[in-house]
């Protein structure tokens, strides 16, 4: 009891209106947890593709060396040389590389053909693959991937945000159903207590025997019963709708009161409730066979699951792509033309390659292929069943929700004529034509009729949220 008065206490400065489905399912997406974990789930996805855009950063070369040798000519004699070199590399995701620079080597240099003129070489360098790892290969695999798992990321965080959004709607609803419920037992306790008054003063008069004044009294002591067991879900169910309110710092919100619950059921005013219950829960939508096709469809289209799925697919195809690449032999040209400048240089200089190697076995990439292809197929089956599952769950909400509707109608009716019951029961009593047990047991009856109708008009508020989750527009 202290804790549901604290709440109600510090609920007020939080809460000035009435809580709205809207202000929750916002809150939820914006600040829940597992919806901040969701969107750090795809930073860290963003940040794995510059890590692998990082693999074809360019860079810039520099390097100078002097050397003192051993003359291989002249044996015991020192000759000097110094090697200079400054370049700028670029590679790009298709496999090419080049090397673009300038090197100065003077001195009695050890290899010949690294002399240049005393102004310097000026060079360009490109090697290309003509056959394994032409736009396909182990780096560009890997930032494909990378850039595939932002669409994962996001996929999941879609996923993440249809189970919470689901759960939030849902734990509304029991808390709004919780406080009408309430509301409607403690005025069943009000009328109890007033008619218990009244049954005191006819005693006393001699116009009621004493036992009428036990029986009032233990219907009041069985409805108080009734209001704390009441109360006790109003809290219960705040507690759980208080797991999606939270603000931007990360923190839980205030817990709002019972009297600001949207769904509330006076049972005294049912022939208005019927005009109001029935539009609320009447869609402009005919539930036959093609709406259900449609929505099928449409949530086959927008379900997050099987972007999911599909994603996968294409991580392993690439897998499988580049297996595919690793079988091929590797042809690479080398392509290197330069200028030599300054006295002794001898103007264009050039460096032309051809390298080709025959794999004579491909164990390794035909076992990365074989792995590859039974991954396809474990997610065609994986998408059949997802599909198989969206598809009932789309068909499930719809049955509830017709359910629902179908109850509504003839619970609300019922409920009226309880209400007439309850009347006729209390004006009898008044005339002494009744007894007291009689009075008690219709206003339970009214009561369980009423606690009916809020269960059903729940379901269907509950059938409404189920189904915009599976069809994935939640």
């Amino acid at each position: 009891m202290i804790k549901y008065i604290l709440v109600l206490l510090f609920a007020g400065a939080a809460w000035a209106r009435p809580v709205t489905l809207e202000q929750v399912l916002q809150q939820a997406a914006e600040h829940h947890p597992k919806m901040r974990g969701a969107r750090l789930v795809r930073s860290m996805a963003a940040a794995k593709v510059t890590e692998k855009e990082g693999a074809f950063d360019p860079s810039l070369l520099l390097g100078s060396e002097f050397l003192r040798y051993n003359s291989p000519t002249a044996p015991g004699k020192a000759k000097l040389a110094n090697d200079n070199f400054v370049g700028l590399q670029v590679q790009d995701v298709a496999g090419w590389k080049m090397i673009s620079g300038y090197r100065r080597n003077r001195g009695e240099v050890k290899s010949p053909d690294n002399l240049t003129g005393e102004g310097g070489e000026f060079f360009l360098e490109f090697k290309l693959p003509l056959l394994r790892g032409l736009n396909t290969n182990e780096k560009q695999t890997a930032l494909a991937q990378a850039q595939v798992g932002l669409d994962l990321a996001d996929a999941m965080a879609q996923v993440t945000r249809l189970e919470v959004l689901l759960v939030a709607s849902l734990a509304y609803w029991d808390w709004c159903a919780a406080c009408t419920e309430f509301k409607l037992i403690k005025r069943n306790l009000d009328l109890a207590q007033e008619r218990m008054q009244q049954v005191e003063k006819r005693v006393a008069a001699g116009d009621l025997p004493r036992i009428d004044n036990i029986e009032a009294r233990q219907e009041v002591e069985r409805r108080k019963e009734g209001l704390a067991k009441a109360q006790r879900n109003v809290e219960k169910t705040l507690f759980k709708l208080s797991l999606y309110l939270w603000n931007s710092q990360g923190q839980a919100e205030a817990l709002p009161s019972p009297s600001q619950a949207l769904l509330t059921f006076p049972s005294d005013l049912a022939p208005k409730i019927l005009g109001d219950t029935t539009q609320s829960l009447a869609p402009a939508v005919n539930w036959g066979d093609e709406a259900i096709s449609q929505a099928e469809l449409q949530a086959v289209r927008l379900r997050p699951e099987l972007r999911h799925i599909r994603f996968q697919q294409e991580v392993v195809n690439l897998d499988r792509r580049l297996a595919e690449n690793d079988r091929m032999p590797a042809l690479d040209l080398s392509l290197g033309p330069g200028l030599d400048t300054g006295r002794e240089s001898i103007g264009l200089t050039y460096k032309v390659g051809l390298q080709l190697t025959i794999p004579l076995a491909t164990r390794g990439p035909d076992g990365r292929i074989q792995g590859a292809l039974l991954k396809v197929d474990k997610l065609e089956l994986d998408q059949v069943l997802e599909i198989q599952r969206i598809v009932t769950e789309v068909r499930d909400a719809a049955s509830l929700l017709a359910n629902s509707r179908e109850r509504l109608i003839p619970a609300l009716e019922s409920l009226r004529l309880a209400q007439e019951l309850e009347e006729a029961e209390r004006v009898k009593f008044s005339l002494g034509d009744s007894t007291l047990f009689l009075v008690n047991q219709r206003e339970r009856a009214t009561l369980a009729e009423a606690q009916k109708l809020i269960e059903i008009w729940t379901d269907g508020l509950k059938g409404e949220a189920f189904f915009e989750a599976s069809v994935g527009r939640l």
